[in-house]
């Protein structure tokens, strides 16, 4: 069995930026620069021979490139109580437009679509225990953060390996627009 899920990578120069503002808060486990990324469609655990025509069925998928522009911060969860922080994309009409086309095609496999609606993000860190004195310190700290836009040229299958360090990824094929430079 794999875990998999398709995502857009970002340019090294975004994941430094976004690296540069993690810190000074208890109980968050930041994400690693490996680990930043915008997952497209979570695909979940599958067999190889599945995982196999996944590969496959996703170069089917027909789409322009696009300018992304992270900006935003967020969180799931209640300030109370929140899970995740995140930054958000402005304008996601064309990310979400490519996650609908991967949801589709994954339904010629089989795949169900995902219980919860698409929302475009980029996970920053995960949070456990309370951080209610100092998260709102942090969002008023980077309110109005964003960053320049990047040209996405392609799309990712990732392979997700969990251990008690967290995850590790591992790309294992990537999908690029038509007409990409």
């Amino acid at each position: 069995m794999v875990r998999l899920f398709t995502a857009i990578q970002l340019p090294e120069t975004q994941k430094e930026v976004l690296l540069s503002m993690m810190g000074g808060l208890p109980h968050a486990r930041w994400q690693g620069k490996d680990q930043l990324h915008l997952t497209l469609r979570f695909i979940g655990e599958v067999d190889k021979t599945l995982a196999e025509e996944i590969r496959l069925l996703l170069f089917t998928i027909s789409f322009s490139p696009f300018h992304l522009c992270l900006q935003g911060l967020g969180l799931f969860g209640s300030k109370r109580k929140p899970r995740m922080i995140w930054v958000g994309v402005e304008k996601p009409e064309p990310v979400i437009s490519l996650s609908q086309k991967i949801t589709n095609s994954l339904r010629q496999a089989g795949l169900p679509p995902e219980n919860r609606k698409f929302k475009a993000h980029v996970s920053l860190a995960r949070i456990k225990g309370n951080n209610g004195l100092k998260l709102p310190w942090f969002l008023e700290e980077h309110q109005g953060f964003g960053l320049d836009p990047f040209k996405v040229t392609e799309f990712t299958l990732v392979q997700s390996h969990l251990s008690h360090t967290g995850a590790d990824y591992k790309i294992l094929e990537r999908y690029p627009a038509k007409g990409a430079q």
